[in-house]
């Protein structure tokens, strides 16, 4: 991704955003505002005692602001992925190196284990071994048998 397309989203995302949850806010604020009002006490009659409407007249704005906040949040994301992963990437560095050494010195100290095992008893055998010590039959090693 090009270094201008990059700028493009997040300044479209930006923008987007802002104008999302201003145009969402008037939309509620219409909505909720429109209910807070009492009556005339009359079945279905929204108008308020002094004859004016009581319908939400702008909650439209709510149905174009929320696909706004939703488009802008995505070309964030996409504007910022290059940052995030680098992040993530020079965070997480540290740790996998600092495994991956444990790992090696496991895999290392676990190659010097036993070189073989005694044919008639099972018991595990050092690696210059040829008799087992516990029963004195002559030892097995890996690849001979």
């Amino acid at each position: 991704m090009t270094r201008n397309l990059r700028t493009g989203l997040r300044i479209a995302g930006i923008v987007l955003v802002l104008g999302g949850v201003v145009l969402a806010a008037i939309g509620f604020i219409d909505f909720f505002g429109s209910m807070g009002h009492s009556h005339d006490g009359l079945p279905g009659d929204l108008r308020h005692s002094a004859g004016e409407s009581r319908f939400p007249t702008m909650f439209w704005m709510t149905f174009v602001g929320l696909p706004m906040i939703a488009g802008g949040v995505a070309c964030l994301k996409a504007g910022f992925l290059g940052v995030a992963s680098r992040y993530v990437a020079d965070e997480s560095q540290a740790a996998v190196r600092q495994v991956s050494q444990a790992a090696a010195t496991g895999w290392r100290a676990g190659s010097a284990g036993p070189a073989g095992f005694c044919h008639r008893c099972g018991t595990p055998q050092q690696q210059d071994a040829r008799f087992c010590h516990r029963c004195g039959a002559p030892t097995v090693r890996p690849g001979t048998v």
